[in-house]
């Protein structure tokens, strides 16, 4: 039941704090970022499979992927949402009621309306997807910033939650009883 719960409150926390903006006017949608490794995908398709398409957000999901392997995670959750889901280009648009999804061997970051791919500035083993989006996410989106990071194991995403919550965004975690795999992120991010 978490999956509803958490939906509803990402949905009408935005909806409260800043309303979609009027028919044919322009506004950058606020943005939800989630973090995960591979145990997460099981929590992302039930978290899609829930998920309004119109909730005016957009969805960016960040997984820990092999760089030597092709990802079909944006077919997987095409299944599980009416929402478009597309894996990331350099410069794509962030529109709402969209999920975009990393490739494999690059770094993300929201500069603007735009998601931007770079090569990793970390060699392999060392790298921090997760927190190096949701430190960008904090800011350009500030309180229109939603991070969750999702089961795994290490802390990557922790210093990018703490980010997100400092310039005024939500951050959640998944609750470890429903998780795949735990570790030491959700305790860490529960302090944080």
């Amino acid at each position: 039941m978490w999956r509803w719960v958490i939906t509803l409150s990402i949905v009408e926390l935005t909806r409260k704090a800043d309303p979609l903006p009027a028919e044919g006017k322009h506004a950058s949608p606020p943005v939800v970022g989630i973090g995960a490794s591979a145990g997460g995908i099981d929590a992302l398709n039930r978290f899609f499979g829930s998920m309004p398409a119109d909730s005016g957000l957009a969805f960016v999901v960040v997984l820990h992927l092999d760089p030597r392997h092709h990802s079909e995670l944006a077919s997987l959750l095409g299944h599980r949402t009416a929402m478009p889901v597309a894996d990331i280009v350099d410069g794509i648009r962030i529109e709402p009621n969209r999920v975009y999804v990393i490739v494999p061997d690059k770094s993300l970051r929201v500069d603007g309306d735009q998601l931007r791919l770079s090569e990793p500035a970390e060699p392999r083993g060392h790298r921090h997807p997760v927190d190096v989006f949701f430190v960008s996410l904090a800011e350009h989106r500030r309180e229109r910033a939603i991070a969750i990071v999702l089961s795994g194991t290490g802390s990557n995403g922790t210093q990018g939650m703490k980010e997100v919550k400092a310039s005024g965004g939500l951050a959640v975690v998944q609750d470890p009883a429903t998780a795949h795999s735990t570790g030491c992120r959700v305790a860490r991010s529960r302090r944080a």
